[in-house]
């Protein structure tokens, strides 16, 4: 499918199925306290009450367990990106965009990363929503990462298309986010 840098993949949440897993690699557990996350996203639908996974490593790759991820970038119900982390000593922390994505064109870049010090969630190249301070190490799991689904592979499935999922195991700057979003 076209996408926005080159071709992109396209999840239809409905079939339950749609996604990519990228086997375990020790080069995907992040446990210092740094991890960057980022994508284009083109939003078909947003169902009322669902969650849309674009890219997480799952803390149970059969089940949705507390934490969900160690990592992991999404579409709330209400259509604002989250930006999870597991962090060691306690479940997770979470930053949330200020304003919600809307369905359809255009597409949109979407990014979340942690310093060691703060969540940020970045849209469209700028920062959105508030910093949500943290200190801890990010939780290691060994587990495949998954982009368009949840854990439990029938649950959270994002529906549209994703383009230029990328995983960094250090923190991004700003402007390092903000030239992914001008690509």
């Amino acid at each position: 499918t076209a996408g926005h840098i080159d071709g992109a993949l396209t999840f239809e949440r409905s079939l339950g199925a749609d996604y990519v897993e990228v086997p375990h690699s020790s080069s995907l557990n992040f446990t210092g306290k740094k991890v960057s996350l980022a994508a284009w996203v083109f939003l078909e639908s947003a169902p009322p009450g669902s969650r849309q996974i674009v890219v997480g490593k799952p803390a149970n790759a059969a089940a949705n367990t507390i934490p969900e991820f160690a990592y992991s970038l999404e579409i709330n119900a209400s259509r604002n990106v989250v930006f999870h982390i597991a962090k060691t000593g306690g479940a997770f922390v979470t930053a949330v965009s200020a304003a919600a994505l809307p369905i359809g064109l255009p597409w949109h870049h979407i990014a979340g990363v942690y310093n060691g010090s703060q969540l940020q969630v970045y849209v469209d190249g700028l920062k959105s929503g508030l910093p949500v301070s943290n200190t801890n190490n990010l939780r290691s799991f060994i587990t495949p990462l998954r982009i368009g689904v949840s854990g439990n592979t029938t649950l959270h499935g994002f529906d549209g298309m994703l383009d230029d999922v990328r995983v960094y195991g250090r923190a991004l700057s700003p402007t390092e986010v903000r030239r992914l979003s001008q690509m």
